[in-house]
């Protein structure tokens, strides 16, 4: 999952994806009365890239609380970048634009 600048969608963006780390490493993120945190598999030529690298062993169930998890932490995200800059987009389909 390529993160790109909300401005033009094409730029890489390490300070999004900085933010994204920094927020998944709380441990604040809630499902089902239970808080988690996620560890965050970053690559790509500019550190832009978040890498989805299941085991092959995995349930839909825990397909559904990554994905769960990383809606949260997307969102938490974009808030944040809503709140720093007017010029700040929104997610969509999973992006930040």
């Amino acid at each position: 999952m390529e993160i790109c600048e909300p401005h033009d969608s094409f730029t890489p963006s390490k300070a999004i994806v900085d933010r994204m780390v920094d927020e998944s490493l709380k441990g604040d993120l809630e499902v089902g009365g239970r808080k988690y945190g996620l560890v965050l598999d970053i690559g790509g030529y500019y550190k832009n890239v978040v890498t989805l690298a299941p085991s092959l062993h995995i349930s839909e169930g825990e397909i559904d609380l990554a994905l769960t998890l990383l809606d949260q932490l997307l969102h938490r995200v974009d808030a944040g970048l809503t709140e720093g800059s007017a010029e700040s987009g929104s997610i969509r389909g999973g992006r930040i634009e």
